[in-house]
């Protein structure tokens, strides 16, 4: 069995010989921290601003790739999200999980 442990710089001398290390990459403007290089890398958009995924239709752009289906479907009469309590459907996902809150009481 491997055990992955995270390991912070200068610290690979004090992990247990049996870690197979992985390196927790930092945001260097905040706190933020992830293992993943592409998780950082969608973050730091946050802090420089860029939008690469912009709407055909209209121009909005976004940071975020699912941002930009979730944007799209406002040019559509498409309502993908339905309720499996009643016969209401969505555009977008916050707008079904609204509806459940407060007309299902479901939390």
């Amino acid at each position: 069995m491997k055990i992955f442990c995270i390991s912070f710089p200068g610290a690979h001398s004090s992990l247990p010989k049996n870690c197979e290390t992985q390196d927790l990459l930092f945001c260097s403007f905040c706190d933020y921290s992830t293992l993943k290089k592409g998780y950082l890398a969608k973050h730091l958009r946050t802090h420089s601003g860029e939008r690469p995924f912009i709407c055909d239709l209209c121009g909005k752009s976004f940071t975020r790739k699912d941002k930009l289906k979730d944007h799209f479907v406002t040019h559509t009469n498409e309502q993908p999200y339905a309720c499996n309590l009643c016969v209401k459907r969505f555009k977008r996902k916050e707008s079904l999980n609204y509806h459940l809150l407060r007309i299902h009481k479901i939390f």
